[in-house]
């Protein structure tokens, strides 16, 4: 795999993995503002574009570095973005922690379940975590979302 497709490939699974957690945190923001806000951000796609970009839109976040991965896991409130070492680094959403599985989203097969071990083996043991509010969405998110739908027809 090239470098080229390596970034291009690390830049769709952070999008997906941001809407993912956006809508598991119940904010309100068109996919399209999404892929804007974090395209245009000069560090995408690591987790500080993501954390800059949803700040944006009143979520509340912060990241952290757990480095006794085996404990910290236990004491997180889900769901959570986790860094992994897969493909030259990737973004994942963590659901759950239950029975020595996780539950997550890796951007390409939702709400599957990994050995715990396995999982821990791949995770950076960094994470980013967020609240949302009552004032956490887009400004015209449904607007954005009527336009964004017709215009996938444009073409």
């Amino acid at each position: 795999m090239g470098v080229i497709t390596m970034i291009e490939g690390q830049k769709e699974n952070a999008f997906k993995i941001t809407i993912e957690f956006l809508r598991a945190i119940n904010v309100r923001v068109s996919k399209l503002t999404v892929r804007n806000a974090l395209f245009e951000h000069p560090e995408f796609p690591n987790l500080l574009s993501v954390s800059d970009v949803i700040s944006g839109w009143e979520v509340q976040n912060s990241a952290h570095y757990i480095q006794d991965k085996s404990s910290g896991i236990n004491a997180i409130t889900f769901p959570v973005i986790a860094e992994v070492n897969e493909s030259g680094g990737r973004l994942v959403l963590l659901h759950d922690v239950n029975a020595g599985f996780v539950t997550m989203d890796d951007g390409k097969m939702p709400k599957r379940k990994v050995l715990l071990n396995d999982f821990l083996d791949s995770w950076t043991g960094v994470l980013l975590q967020a609240n949302s509010n009552r004032v956490s969405v887009e400004k015209g998110f449904i607007i954005n979302n009527v336009v964004h739908f017709f215009g996938q027809f444009r073409h």
